[in-house]
């Protein structure tokens, strides 16, 4: 009486096995990249709203007092009769445009931040804004 069994030298699901450990591999890879995108994502806002946030400051602290004091100047110079009326004009509209592009930065960094907070899932909003104030013309 014989009795013989096949011993097995090689696993036979051991494919399948190496199989799942290279999706997990995949898994973990497209992961790192992810968060490797996520991270450079913010930073480049973060630059952004750094840098709305210092044009914000050079314009209110900077080019604003320049522009009133033109215009202060050449309504001056309009009452006196040196000027015509184009000048007050123009010195209006260069005002206008410091404003305007004032506002249209703060609103820019306010929308950075926004993406921020939608990007992070976090409530930024509370934190210190003083940078980003409305607009007055003291």
């Amino acid at each position: 009486f014989d009795f013989s069994m096949p011993i097995p030298l090689t696993n036979p699901i051991r494919g399948n096995v190496l199989a799942a450990r290279a999706a997990q591999d995949k898994v973990l890879e497209q992961a790192r990249l992810s968060k490797a995108q996520l991270t450079l994502v913010l930073r480049q806002i973060h630059q952004n709203m750094s840098n709305n946030l210092a044009q914000a400051a050079r314009l209110k602290q900077q080019i604003l007092p320049l522009a009133n004091q033109l215009l202060k100047d050449t309504q001056t110079a309009y009452q006196i009769g040196k000027l015509s009326v184009t000048g007050l004009a123009d010195a209006q509209t260069q005002l206008f445009s410091v404003q305007r592009e004032l506002i249209e930065t703060h609103s820019a960094t306010l929308m950075q931040l926004l993406e921020l907070e939608r990007l992070t899932g976090v409530s930024l909003t509370n934190s210190d804004l003083s940078a980003v104030a409305p607009l007055d013309n003291k």
